[in-house]
């Protein structure tokens, strides 16, 4: 089951996680739902100093320039997703960026539409949590090729996805950014991959 509702979890995560153990009792992956993240999709353009200058001053960071690199705050990641456009994925609310960036680009050429409602984060990791992607996408995901502050582009399992990887305590993690419409297949298709390495279902945030 999934919903569509804004901030309202994708998928049926259990409150208090689960277990699932694999070969030997192993648990070697593990998945969490962020699904109360603001999701806008900006474009603009790069060469105008105003609109890098503006957007830094709402976001407190710069669109990246870079292909397939990630800005990033505390509260706020930037996404490069082409030469003129980049995902807004963060804790602030919608309408407190949408309300600064209208105030900071008036006049300027940009467009913003939010899509907060039609996706949701989610994350895995875990010392199998590579081998896990690589069974079923086309990215390289060695360590040396993918970066952490990287995001990449994709299909999963079929499922359009957009992976930055995220690397949390001491553990690897990748963030996969999906319509909420196909998270439920992404979700199934992970599982039933780590059925045999274990994993286990953190609460949802």
């Amino acid at each position: 089951m999934t919903t569509d509702v804004p901030g309202q979890p994708a998928l049926d995560f259990p409150p208090g996680g689960r277990v699932v153990s694999g070969v030997e009792g192993r648990t070697d992956v593990w998945f969490e739902e962020y699904s109360a993240l603001t999701h806008l999709n900006l474009r603009g353009n790069l060469e105008d100093p105003g609109f890098t200058a503006s957007v830094t001053g709402v976001l407190g960071i710069a669109p990246p320039g870079v292909p397939n690199r990630v800005a990033r705050t505390s509260e706020t990641c930037l996404h490069w997703l082409s030469l003129d456009e980049w995902l807004i994925v963060s804790t602030l609310s919608a309408a407190v960026i949408e309300k600064g960036l209208a105030v900071s680009l008036a006049g300027r050429h940009y467009a913003l539409v939010n899509l907060s409602g039609g996706q949701t984060v989610l994350r895995i990791g875990g010392v199998r949590a590579r081998d896990i992607l690589a069974s079923d996408c086309t990215l390289d995901f060695h360590p040396h090729v993918f970066h952490h502050g990287h995001c990449r582009q994709s299909l999963l399992a079929g499922a359009p996805v957009l992976v930055r990887r995220v690397d949390e305590r001491n553990d690897v993690a990748f963030d996969l950014v999906v319509r909420r419409s196909f998270s439920r297949h992404l979700f199934d298709w992970l599982t039933d991959a780590a059925h045999e390495t274990g994993y286990i279902l953190r609460p949802p945030h």
